[in-house]
Formats: structure tokens, sequence, C-alpha cells
């Protein structure tokens, strides 16, 4: 691992929680959408519907149809979604930069609730696979690149091992912040940090799950998940049932980032970590070897997908993302 130094926060962030949360508040939101409003009017809405069936959405914005030559390909994290103030912040910084950005929703995520019936879970990359193949048929470009951002780093960092002999077109470079190594030690720490961690996701998830039997009321899972409060409880009752996995623990595995996947990934990449991350264990990525192609830069601050610089402005995140895709795309 790389420790790197250059990210400072202001002394007001001092503190990892304080910082998280400020990264997903309603100021911060309302400030980065005042400085994007032309990302939001130009951006093309993308219903993209692959050979497998599976349809997701997406939002693009190009600079110039006729000069396309990168694309940046991003990945919110579970329960986000396009509109994600990191999503909207880093698209917008990128674009801005010269390059073209398509966010990419997961399945269940951003009000798409209706366009497939299974459920989502964090195993999907091959979905996601299938969906790039599409986008890469549909939108020409020299290159394309992922960023993602916690799970979306994580099924970035995936897509790019297994999924590079199946795309019509290898991806040429990774960035992913903050992902969870093995998720099993993720989980664990939202059940031992501060209660409204896991409190914010479970209602999150509930809400989500909810949503979905709006669409598909065949699903029997209402009276059972009313009265859950934790994710063991939802996750004991719903990976056995609903996803091709008996137990959770195997659930876990099929998305944990093991050397032998880092190691299959054949362009520049880039993980990016902080020692105070509050819900990502930054003894996971003690193990991870780092190689020609993969690059692990470790901070002593940034919290959990945060590193903010400022309330409106471009995170130290988006900054070293561009300055990424800057260095290695050609």
């Amino acid at each position: 691992m790389n420790h790197i130094k250059n990210y400072k926060p202001p002394l007001f962030l001092l503190n990892n929680h304080l910082q998280v949360a400020l990264s997903s508040s309603a100021l911060r939101r309302k400030a980065i959408q005042k400085h994007s409003r032309s990302l939001e009017i130009n951006a093309t809405p993308v219903l993209v519907e692959s050979d497998c069936g599976v349809k997701l959405t997406a939002v693009l914005n190009s600079r110039d149809a006729n000069k396309r030559k990168h694309l940046i390909i991003m990945l919110h994290g579970w329960e986000g979604s396009v509109q994600s103030s990191y999503m909207i912040s880093s698209s917008n910084y990128l674009l801005k930069n010269g390059f073209d950005v398509l966010r990419l929703n997961f399945r269940d995520h951003g009000n798409s609730h209706a366009l497939n019936k299974e459920i989502f879970n964090s195993s999907r990359h091959q979905e996601i696979i299938a969906a790039l193949n599409k986008i890469q048929q549909q939108y020409a470009y020299k290159q394309y690149a992922l960023l993602g951002f916690s799970l979306g780093g994580n099924f970035a960092l995936r897509v790019a091992s297994i999924g590079s002999k199946q795309l019509s077109s290898e991806i040429a470079a990774v960035f992913s912040i903050c992902p969870p190594i093995d998720p099993k030690h993720t989980t664990q720490a939202l059940e031992r940090g501060p209660r409204w961690y896991e409190s914010y996701f479970v209602k999150k998830w509930k809400t989500s799950l909810l949503n979905k039997l709006e669409y598909f009321p065949e699903y029997a899972y209402r009276e059972a998940l009313l009265p859950m409060t934790t994710l063991g409880e939802m996750n004991e009752y719903f990976i056995p049932r609903y996803t091709p996995f008996t137990s959770v623990d195997d659930y876990f595995l099929s998305y944990t980032l093991t050397n032998d996947i880092l190691g299959n990934i054949n362009c520049p990449t880039t993980i990016v970590a902080a020692k105070d991350d509050p819900i990502i264990p930054i003894s996971d990525f003690e193990h991870l070897e780092g190689s020609d192609r993969l690059t692990i830069e470790v901070s002593e601050r940034g919290s959990h997908c945060a590193y903010l610089l400022s309330l409106a402005g471009p995170s130290w995140a988006d900054r070293r993302a561009l300055q990424f895709f800057k260095d290695v795309l050609c």
C-alpha cells in the first residue's frame, strides 16, 4: 500500500463521522446542484437493455457527439443512485475537464424497481458486464474507463477482472474509491459502529424492498420485513430466499475481493482508501498486493467516500480521479 499525505481536510472536518454525514447531507446536495445545473439540464436519459434481458437506467453527459474519445462509466454505492451527491460532483468535475461521463444505476436503484422482477443483490456483476457491452455498442468511444464509489468501486474491480474478455472493448482504466474488500467485515463494522450507520442502511434497504412490492406484489415478504431492525436479520431472511446463495457467508464470498481477482485486472487501476473510514476496515487492505497495474493509495483521513475540501466544490477524490484518468488515458 502507498501511504499518501496530500489529502488534508479542513479543520472543521477532522471528525470522520461529521465528514461522511456532511458529504451526504441536504446542505451539500443543494450546494452541488447549484454548481451543476448545466450537467443535469444537458444529461441524456438512457435505458440500457442488455442481451440477457436486464434493463438498467443511466444518464449520459457528452461534450461533443462528434468527438467521442473517452467515456468514464460511473457506478454508485449501495442504495445510492446516479443522483447521489458524490456522483453529481464527480461527473460534473470530469465533464468540465474534458471527459464524457455515463452514470449507471444498478437494478432496483434510482427508482428503477419496475424494470426487472428479480431483486438486486451485490453478486450481479455479470449484468453490469452485459450492460457495459450494450453501452459500448450504442456509444462508440476510443476508450472506456470505470469510476466506482463504495460498492460501485467493488463492482468496478470485479467487472474489470472478470469481464475483460467478455466486453467488445476492454476497460482502459479503473478508479475505485473506498470499495468493500471483505463484505462480511464491512457488515460487522456497520453493526458494531455508531448505531446510525446500520440504521441508515436498514431504512434505505427496507424502503427499496417495499418499493419493489408496489410492482411485484406476488413477493410475500412484507409482514416479515416490517419488524426488522438490523442488517443481520435482513440478510438471514433475504439471502437464502431471494439470491442463489444458501448462506449469508457464501453470499459475502461471492463479492469478496481477493488477490486473485485483483491480479487478473489488466489495465491501470487505482484504489483509494482512508484509515478513518468508519464503514470499510482499513485492515482489509493490508493483505492486498499491488502491482505494476494496481496501486492502492491510503490516506490518514477521508472517511467513507467523502474526502471533502469544501461544502460545494469538488472533493479531493474527484480531483484525484481526474488526475488519474488524465495520466493513464491516451
